[in-house]
């Protein structure tokens, strides 16, 4: 696209800035738009410092690229006996009471016995800021329509992706295709059964015995 909107990022946190851009996007073009945004925390570097969703924005100003990078290097050399940049980590459990239910579900599942580990990123510092790009730019779904395999899609009922299956399931073709929704269990619930075994074992292997 042609064109760079001005937007002001003002959301509390990351999930709302996302939510700005992709709305003033939509609104710009009518077209089907997704948001991203991230939040920058460096180790060593003091609470009224940190960067968090102002990552281009320091002190009221938006800064250029050679601006970023000198500000960026002078803080490093202030502070840094670390460097370590954080994205999607999550917060410690249980998340604050401002943060949607899914963020809320991730502390309680990366960062209690359930799925903490010490090597895992979303139980630590996060993912790697360059690693996500590569994920938006892998169109894994632009055509499910042309698979010819079994496809089994699971979903918790209050899980925020569940659209994400639903939207892909109304585009299969074929009768080896199914789509399970679990009742009242969310995203994170279907990763070890959460607290009332919610993942479909039965199912999940009456599917494969009957495609494979």
């Amino acid at each position: 696209l042609d064109f760079e909107l001005n937007i002001e990022e003002n959301g509390r946190n990351s999930l709302e800035n996302a939510y700005i851009k992709a709305e003033a996007y939509h609104e710009k073009t009518k077209i089907p738009t997704l948001g991203m945004d991230v939040s920058l925390i460096l180790e060593e570097l003091p609470e009224d410092k940190q960067i968090g969703t102002h990552i281009r924005r320091i002190n009221g100003k938006y800064l250029t690229d050679k601006e970023s990078i000198e500000y960026y290097t002078n803080l490093t050399k202030e502070y840094g006996k670390k460097d370590l940049a954080k994205a999607c980590g999550c917060y410690d459990y249980p998340a604050p009471d401002d943060q949607p239910d899914f963020v809320k579900q991730y502390s309680a599942y990366y960062k209690t016995k359930r799925g903490y580990h010490k090597r895992s990123v979303n139980s630590n510092e996060g993912w790697v800021l360059q690693s996500q790009p590569a994920w938006m730019n892998t169109k894994i779904l632009v055509h499910p329509e042309d698979l010819k395999n079994a496809v089994l899609i699971v979903h918790g009922e209050k899980a925020h992706s569940r659209y994400m299956g639903e939207d892909t399931f109304k585009k299969l073709k074929g009768d080896n295709k199914e789509l399970v929704i679990v009742p009242s269990a969310t995203h994170t619930d279907l990763y070890d059964g959460g607290n009332h075994s919610y993942i479909p074992f039965d199912k999940i292997d009456s599917f494969f015995k009957k495609n494979l």
